[in-house]
């Protein structure tokens, strides 16, 4: 079997409904921006020295899985879906956040990304969550009623506030202080 099937060089794709859209449309714009993030998730999780943080991502990726099929699929294909994220995944990733803000001692000033490696990777992983919320919201605008599930933006909303701890709390493992914005 080859992973080239030539299908997509006239630049379209078929969702996991089937439906033909062009590659540029705002759903596979959002589900690529994703896979872009959980990519660097992985680059993240390879670098960092903290397997709790390793643990973290690696969950997080996998509920990114569950967003990318949603995101992959037509509103009507996507309520045909095995498994969806729901609100206990967003409780999940509340929890995380609360634990790890009490772990992380924040400044109140902008903290500079590039403390070591894996931490900055964590803040490109965030970014590029950041921009996938926003094609998110792009395709929610566009698909009006059609866009079916309400938890994805609070969900990706969360991730990038916990990316931004998790970032933290991997420089303050490794012994460095926060470059600050003075």
């Amino acid at each position: 079997m080859s992973i080239s099937t030539k299908k997509g060089d006239g630049g379209r794709t078929r969702l996991l409904s089937g439906e033909e859209v062009l590659k540029s449309s705002s759903r596979t714009d959002a589900y690529g921006d994703l896979d872009e993030a959980v990519s660097v998730m992985g680059l993240a999780r390879s670098l960092s020295g903290v397997d709790r943080i390793s643990e973290h991502l690696h969950e997080i990726q996998k509920t990114c899985f569950l967003i990318g099929a949603e995101l992959a699929a037509s509103p009507a294909a996507a309520a045909g879906l095995r498994e969806r994220l729901g609100e206990d995944h967003l409780n999940s990733l509340e929890e995380l956040g609360h634990a790890l803000e009490e772990e992380v001692d924040l400044p109140p000033v902008f903290i500079i990304p590039g403390g070591t490696t894996a931490s900055a990777a964590l803040d490109i992983a965030r970014t590029v969550i950041r921009r996938v919320e926003r094609k998110v919201v792009a395709l929610a605008t566009e698909e009006g009623n059609g866009f079916s599930n309400p938890v994805i933006l609070p969900w990706l909303n969360r991730l990038s506030d916990i990316l931004f701890l998790l970032a933290r709390l991997e420089e303050k493992s490794g012994g460095m202080d926060y470059d600050r914005v003075r």
